[in-house]
């Protein structure tokens, strides 16, 4: 996770087996709590997906960064 608190950007990078793993992730009761507790401090979401090869794991935070501006 990278933040800047007084912009209110954050930015998380995670590895997901599956967008099943994904979305139960996400519905879980846990996260979606901290989501509500946390939206009234955060900017605007987005997301940038993409496919990684194991020997690509853990992925750099240079190519997210790089991903995320492309997508702009």
């Amino acid at each position: 996770m990278r933040a800047n608190v007084f912009s209110r950007r954050f930015w998380t990078l995670s590895v997901w087996e599956s967008d099943r793993a994904l979305m139960d992730f996400v519905g879980n009761g846990r996260h979606g709590n901290v989501m509500k507790d946390l939206t009234p401090h955060m900017g605007a979401t987005t997301f940038t997906r993409w496919k990684l090869l194991g020997s690509g794991v853990p992925p750099r935070w240079e190519d997210a960064v790089r991903r995320s501006v492309q997508e702009s």
